[in-house]
């Protein structure tokens, strides 16, 4: 179990995150996910190359992800709702931890954020792009410390998340340049 992770209480009927639209996979009982001292039992030759993932692909991307320097505020988007996706399945299993005080914030948080992407994706304004850098901008300075109690339990799993916030990012900041070239190219 998960004695000691004090302060952390988990409502499964009041907790702010979307429910998935499909019903997920039920997990295998003999299946464990790797707890750390499994992981310590096998050194890896890297230490930012762990042990495969608990999780291979628990949940299958419903849409095709669009190629990120064609449509890089689609891809954000996207990007982000796997992150909700995956977010939601492990909460759903008891496989995160957040501290009661944070989790109210971060799932705001995490609301906001997918609607400001959502809106860039479905209208690349220049209003949307600064409103979703500033969204993400704000999620991603709180981050680890919404994912305090995460970072004992799964400390490389969390790295990854920001990891994969920073990308969303370079997606941001990519579609802005791709945005203001155009912009320059139409008004010469």
């Amino acid at each position: 179990g998960d004695g000691g992770m004090g302060g952390w209480t988990r409502e499964p009927t009041t907790h702010p995150l979307h429910p998935l639209p499909n019903p997920l996979p039920k997990p295998v009982p003999d299946q464990q996910p790797l707890n750390s001292a499994q992981t310590q039992q096998k050194p890896t030759t890297h230490p930012l190359h762990p042990l495969p993932n608990p999780l291979p692909n628990p949940l299958p991307n419903p849409l095709p992800e669009p190629v990120p320097y064609r449509q890089p505020f689609n891809a954000a988007a996207i990007r982000f709702e796997g992150l909700q996706r995956e977010w939601s399945y492990l909460w759903a299993n008891n496989q995160i931890t957040i501290h009661q005080d944070s989790f109210v914030e971060w799932s705001q948080q995490t609301d906001a954020l997918a609607i400001a992407l959502n809106q860039l994706a479905t209208d690349p304004s220049t209003t949307n792009l600064l409103s979703a850098k500033a969204t993400l901008s704000s999620f991603r300075s709180q981050f680890y410390k919404w994912m305090q109690q995460q970072t004992l339990r799964q400390p490389y799993q969390v790295q990854v998340w920001h990891y994969r916030l920073a990308t969303i990012e370079r997606f941001l900041n990519y579609g802005e340049r791709t945005m203001l070239r155009q912009y320059a190219e139409t008004n010469q």
